[in-house]
């Protein structure tokens, strides 16, 4: 421990003891940040242990420390402020500025134990940030203890930026002192050493392979912290030499020289004595517009997903952005104010959050802006423009005989949608379909028209099985929003011969996707009709357009539910479009639609057993799988409802023989699965097939044979027909 004594002057500690009973309740009582480093770091600094290079090692340790600390206080500055007064009603309260924080720094040298021996090698700190400052008093007033950062909000607001501002400073430190150069791994968003093997760092990472062995190398961040907790060994007393010696025996028994590892990364041949050798190139400066080019890359900066972003992660982006690192807060400020004001970027009146965040000033690219101006221009000037339009006696003619074949009329409203659609003449047209309103009826309808006047065609959806079902259910060909993109490219056909247009699920394509559409649209006169529901399916990626062209083309709307029969449900639906999702789930639960339990355990009990109760009332099997499905949150539900069903399924003999068990590959590598005949599955990948049927993510059937060579025959049912293919295990769930 820590003598106070050795901390504070008497005095200090003095009046501290005598108001020691003095305390605030502020609920939380700390923060706690964790800082790491990459495990090519980790690695590196165990190559040169092992090589008895301790002055290099302990040389790059402490320049990772040094950058920690530097991260640690540059967040203080930015946010550990207090508030003062009330702040809502109508009020706001007032920023005032703070002595700082009483914060601590606790460095870890390693992971938890593994099989009851040293953990791996992961430097990483601790940081603890007691919740409450002490803002000194102005104009006579005394001072007061007071909560930092807006009540912690704009901490973590600004942690990502802490995070890369740290790495980059550590980057800017190897670069210098040893000459050492990064790569950036997309997959793990990490600039990593060059010359560390991905083996190497995976060899010094036998916790995150124990962990994967848990919940699969797929699992979320939120199972693999749970899976984390409940493997961790227990803590070690070891001491640094004993650390070390265990790791270099660990990575000669797999194989590794740290000789050979030491100069690949150095490019020079390490000295004995750790002195390093001069004429070490110096870093590059990063240039600002390369800075700017990378942070606001419509397919991997800032707004690829986010059509707005904040100050803090522009930030975090231009730390991220320089391979060589950074010099000092004062050279993230420069960089970031020239990427701001870069001819890429678009500043924004509405900031985020309250007028006292730090960095809360809000930006988009231009790009996307450019697109937005585009989609709303194309929408205003395509109307009235006479695309596709049926003759009055042509369309009356496709209705009936759509009811005739069918044997039901098309309902008042969705008669109107589509005498709108075919009738119109406006090049770009919109939809809003709720759930179950039968947007597929009214492109059935609507496409029997269009083909009574010799047009012709054709339909896109984002994901492959809602292509599949409005082709099945419309008769329009149809295929993939990725598949009709790559046709706009130089080596197809773009949208010549193709007068019609339908976006099934248009409320989910990205804006700049749907721009590429709307300008081969305009060069080829097609009609381009997107249908879908804002409120049910957001954008993959940057959107928004949808609703805005709804708005310019005055689109009509399907509102009139019928897939849902019990009323509760449809006024329940009806009200939580309207936003009131407090008033709809109050209604669910008064009716006995929702079910609140004790626990966890329970939850997954009562789930399994309403799903059996339902699954198990249909006579065929693929009644009962298209009715009852059971829906979970995470990775780790999933697991646990799924093996307490499969555990009653194999009770009733629904699974009959033995679990065969396959260990995966691709994506999924040294994942473990099992499957028996009678397991109920979903397919979970795309599987194109240039002979038989192809098999889309998200059918869902049952394993009729499981052969432990050719993986899992399944049989599944759409558009009233039943199919059977064999599956790669990997493409089954």
């Amino acid at each position: 421990g820590v003598a106070l004594e050795s901390v504070y002057g008497a005095h200090e500690l003095q009046f501290a003891l005598q108001h020691a009973e003095e305390r605030v309740e502020i609920g939380k009582v700390a923060h706690d940040l964790t800082l790491t480093r990459d495990r090519s770091e980790d690695a590196f600094e165990q190559m040169l242990r092992a090589m008895g290079l301790h002055t290099m090692a302990d040389r790059h340790r402490q320049m990772w420390m040094e950058s920690a600390r530097e991260g640690v206080q540059l967040l203080e500055e930015w946010a550990s402020y207090g508030m003062a007064g009330h702040h809502g009603d109508g009020k706001r309260a007032t920023k005032v500025e703070s002595t700082g924080w009483a914060a601590t720094i606790t460095w870890h040298r390693t992971t938890r134990s593994i099989d009851g021996k040293i953990g791996d090698p992961h430097l990483h700190a601790h940081v603890l940030l007691p919740h409450m400052v002490y803002c000194p008093g102005q104009d006579g007033e005394a001072g007061k203890w007071r909560t930092p950062a807006a009540g912690g909000y704009d901490l973590y607001r600004h942690c990502e930026t802490i995070d890369h501002y740290i790495a980059a400073r550590h980057r800017r430190r190897m670069s210098r002192e040893f000459g050492v150069r990064y790569a950036y791994n997309p997959s793990v968003r990490e600039w990593q050493i060059v010359g560390i093997p991905p083996e190497l760092r995976r060899h010094f990472s036998r916790r995150s392979a124990q962990i994967e062995a848990t919940v699969g190398p797929n699992a979320s961040v939120q199972d693999r912290q749970r899976a984390g907790r409940n493997t961790a060994g227990k803590k070690i007393a070891s001491t640094p030499a004993e650390e070390w010696d265990f790791w270099r025996r660990h990575a000669l028994q797999g194989g590794w020289v740290p000789h050979h590892i030491v100069r690949a990364v150095l490019g020079y041949e390490p000295p004995e004595d750790g002195l390093l050798p001069s004429g070490i190139r110096p870093p590059h400066q990063p240039d600002p517009d390369q800075v700017a080019a990378r942070v606001w890359d419509p397919e991997t900066g800032v707004t690829a997903t986010d059509k707005a972003v904040p100050l803090t992660k522009v930030m975090a982006a231009v730390a991220e952005a320089c391979p060589e690192g950074l010099e000092s807060p004062a050279e993230l400020a420069r960089l970031t104010g020239a990427v701001t004001a870069h001819e890429d970027a678009v500043g924004l009146d509405k900031v985020e959050g309250g007028s006292h965040l730090s960095h809360n000033q809000r930006f988009t690219s231009r790009v996307i802006v450019e697109a937005e101006r585009y989609l709303e221009a194309q929408a205003a000037q395509r109307l009235n423009e006479h695309t596709a339009v049926v003759p009055p006696a042509l369309t009356q003619a496709a209705i009936d005989a759509f009811a005739l074949d069918k044997g039901y009329r098309l309902s008042a409203e969705q008669e109107q949608v589509v005498r709108r659609l075919v009738s119109a003449g406006h090049g770009i047209d919109s939809v809003v379909g709720e759930a179950g309103s039968g947007k597929t009826t009214v492109m059935d309808a609507a496409h029997r028209a269009w083909t009574s006047a010799g047009l012709r065609v054709h339909g896109s959806a984002t994901a492959a099985v809602a292509a599949m079902r409005l082709r099945a259910a419309s008769r329009i060909p149809s295929t993939t929003m990725a598949a009709r993109l790559h046709d706009l490219g130089p080596d197809g056909s773009g949208l010549e011969g193709i007068d019609v247009l339908i976006l099934e699920e248009g409320a989910m394509i990205d804006d700049l996707e749907l721009r590429e559409l709307v300008v081969e649209a305009e060069r080829t006169g097609t009609k381009l009709v997107s249908i879908g529901d804002p409120q049910q399916q957001k954008a993959i990626g940057v959107g928004g357009a949808f609703a805005r062209i709804h708005e310019i083309v005055d689109g009509l709307s399907l509102t009139e539910n019928y897939r849902q029969k019990d009323p509760v449900e449809r006024a329940a639906l009806r009200i939580w479009r309207t936003g009131a999702r407090a008033t709809t789930l109050g209604m669910w639960a008064a009716t006995g639609h929702i079910k609140a339990t004790e626990d966890l355990a329970e939850a997954y009990a009562g789930m399994v057993a309403a799903w059996w109760s339902d699954w198990s009332a249909h006579t065929d099997i693929h009644d009962g799988i298209e009715s009852a499905l059971m829906l979970a949150a995470t990775n780790h539900d999933v697991a646990e409802l799924n093996a307490r069903a499969r555990v009653l399924a194999r009770h009733t003999g629904q699974l009959q023989g033995e679990d065969v068990e396959f260990w995966l590959r691709g994506g999924r590598a040294g994942e473990r699965v099992e499957f028996a005949v009678g397991d109920l599955v979903r397919v979970r990948k795309n599987d194109y097939r240039d002979e038989g049927e192809d098999v889309l993510n998200g059918y869902r059937g049952r394993a009729i044979e499981v052969d432990a060579q050719r993986g899992v025959h399944i049989e599944w049912r759409e558009g009233g027909h039943v199919h059977q293919e064999w599956l790669d295990p990997a493409f089954v769930a």
